[in-house]
């Protein structure tokens, strides 16, 4: 469940307004549309988590997301996806395998379906059938605009914390812990090492570092020489 959380959060954060506490609402609307406004956007994370808090790590990765204009590029482990107005791509590195799609030869329904910065998405985990049940968000710290805070009453999460720069519009640090008030489950951590903007990432779309056309066939790039390849799902 870890796994799936942390993708989530990594990719659909920043839209995700509470309407609960003006301080972070005004934070996270200083975020988006700093992103909103940005040519490019590059974030790197690590994601740690333990079977509890200061307990055991059980699982680690690295993840990042890269958004420029029309395209994006994500990565998680091993899981690489790439997205331009022409191709997507998705290379699985351990099964050494790559999916090879030409948007104009395929139906928008076979497309992989990997919403990479679409973040409004996270406002219904903290959403609620019942009206009474709200998160209750609290401003920990402040210093310097490094704030830091704590989100708790969320269904399924004992506590979230929350560490931002408000000065620079950028996200810091995430970590939740799964549970209630009896019973407390896995711990995860999310430090994000990169938080750029409007850097020139087009090196990062060439598709010429995944393949070329010759003859009408694909040859991979050396680096992916031995990949099986796809071009239907």
């Amino acid at each position: 469940m870890f796994q799936k959380n942390s993708i989530t959060l990594i990719t659909s954060f920043f839209l995700a307004f509470f309407g609960l506490s003006q301080d972070l609402e005004k934070d996270f609307e200083q975020i988006v549309q700093k992103m909103d406004s940005a040519r490019s956007i590059m974030i790197d994370v690590s994601v740690k988590a333990y079977n509890r808090k200061g307990g055991q790590a059980i699982y680690s990765t690295k993840a990042s997301v890269i958004k420029m204009e029309e395209s994006s590029k994500s990565i998680l482990g091993e899981l690489e996806i790439l997205m331009t107005p022409e191709y997507d791509l998705k290379i699985d590195h351990e099964e050494k395998a790559i999916l090879i799609l030409k948007k104009q030869d395929v139906s928008k329904q076979d497309l992989p379906n990997f919403d990479d910065l679409d973040m409004k998405k996270l406002r219904k985990y903290f959403e609620s059938d019942e009206s009474d049940v709200k998160p209750k968000i609290k401003l920990i710290s402040n210093e310097g605009g490094i704030k830091k805070y704590s989100i708790t009453n969320v269904p399924d999460i004992f506590e979230m914390q929350i560490h931002l720069n408000s000065k620079t519009n950028k996200l810091l640090k995430l970590s939740y812990e799964y549970g209630n008030s009896n019973s407390k489950g896995q711990y995860v951590v999310l430090n994000y090492s990169k938080f750029d903007y409007d850097l020139d990432q087009s090196k990062e779309f060439d598709l010429t570092n995944y393949f070329t056309i010759d003859g009408g066939e694909y040859v991979l790039n050396k680096r992916l020489v031995g990949y099986k390849i796809f071009t239907e799902r």
